[in-house]
């Protein structure tokens, strides 16, 4: 039996592959669907409407007008609105229609010391916000002073099913992984170049892969020819969705010492896939990744104790095995798709007036 409660998202994208906060409207979406919502979707950024969903898509192709059109139309159609973050749900202030209650989602860097007015206008009008991390919500709080009632969801992967590779599988270089965007934020890229040929000292087939395209991509890449063992490290550059699986079965280590990460969707899918995580003490990914059990949260203000965990991780087999078999259990028991589902279910019904599938 279908739900009176119409709902509309409004993203920036839905198609598979576009980072973090694509990951976030998807994941949405997807429990929404579960749920059983009337639900449509208008995405600013997709050329096309993904075809993995069952429920109409408008694809405005970057066209802004076009954007603001569609979410009016859609308020006429719809009961109450979901943005992915504050910067999507700027358009609410512009609708020709009526202005429908809605949730946004807090996710990270941009609520954080940089938040806009206009971002601001936008959180300040919700009639509910979501953060994807306690450290998130803590952090807005902290530096603004308001949105204490923000409720905390942390995300996942969009699948329950563990990945056929498993971390006693791997063979061939012992190699430590990175996948983020390379752009002016800083997700540990340079952290990682500058301790590589201490870590090549000590185990010298160790290779550093950097996945991941960006405005800042032939920068780094420049940064890593000139490292005195450029041999050992690769940048691949931007790669496609349904290649990723052949890099994360190459790795053995997943690290991302970064300064801004609000949650860090990557260190959830390193879990998935078995991999001992590395993250820094200074973002959210010491509330993701736990210190001591799935992997190590360094200071990034101590270079060198990122350089130590590397060596310890990838010369102690056992120790990262453990670390892995224990982020396969927390992924499972925190991450997969149903867990999200669970704690969004909750509170959307809640905001809703509906009960739990």
């Amino acid at each position: 039996m279908q739900k009176k409660m119409r709902l509309a998202i409004a993203a920036e994208n839905l198609s598979a592959g576009h980072g973090g906060i694509c990951r976030l409207a998807r994941l949405m979406a997807k429990s929404i669907v579960r749920n059983q919502y009337p639900l449509k979707a208008i995405s600013l950024t997709d050329n096309a409407p993904p075809a993995d969903f069952g429920f109409p898509i408008k694809a405005c192709a970057t066209n802004r007008l076009s954007f603001v059109l569609n979410c009016s139309l859609a308020a006429f159609q719809s009961d109450r609105f979901l943005f992915d973050f504050a910067g999507m749900a700027r358009v609410h202030g512009y609708l020709l229609g009526p202005r429908r209650p809605f949730a946004v989602w807090m996710a990270g860097i941009e609520v954080w010391e940089g938040l806009r007015p206009d971002r601001r206008r936008a959180l300040d009008a919700a009639s509910l916000r979501l953060a994807i991390s306690s450290y998130t919500r803590d952090r807005v709080v902290r530096v603004h002073g308001r949105y204490e009632d923000a409720q905390v969801c942390w995300l996942a992967t969009e699948t329950d099913d563990e990945p056929q590779s498993r971390p006693n599988d791997r063979s061939g270089s012992p190699t430590v992984l990175l996948i983020a965007r390379i752009d002016e934020a800083d997700k540990g890229h340079r952290a990682l170049i500058g301790a590589w040929p201490e870590v090549v000292a000590a185990i010298p087939e160790a290779c550093l892969l950097l996945v991941g395209g960006g405005s800042h991509y032939e920068q780094m890449r420049d940064l890593a020819r000139q490292s005195s063992v450029a041999s050992k490290i690769e940048l691949p550059g931007f790669v496609p969705e349904k290649r990723m699986p052949e890099f994360w079965r190459r790795a053995h280590i997943y690290a991302m010492p970064s300064r801004v990460d609000g949650f860090g969707i990557v260190y959830i899918e390193a879990m998935r896939y078995g991999l001992p995580v590395i993250a820094s003490r200074e973002d959210a990914g010491q509330e993701i990744n736990a210190d001591g059990v799935t992997g190590f949260n360094v200071h990034l203000d101590k270079p060198d104790e990122l350089t130590a965990r590397i060596i310890e991780l990838l010369r102690n087999q056992d120790l990262a095995a453990q670390f892995g078999q224990r982020a396969i259990e927390r992924w499972r028991d925190n991450f997969a798709f149903s867990r999200f589902h669970e704690r969004f279910s909750a509170i959307l019904n809640d905001w809703t007036g509906e009960t739990s599938q």
